[in-house]
């Protein structure tokens, strides 16, 4: 499994991050590597 497998995941945490203020805005999704673990 690798972070590609939990990219909504993911995504949740960092929207959650911009709705508290923690994060000014979305990261590009260049900051999780989607491929597969080997």
């Amino acid at each position: 499994m690798g972070a590609h497998d939990l990219q909504k995941q993911i995504d949740a945490v960092y929207k959650a991050g911009v709705d508290v203020g923690y994060l000014k805005s979305m990261p590009s999704n260049d900051t999780v590597y989607d491929k597969p673990l080997k």
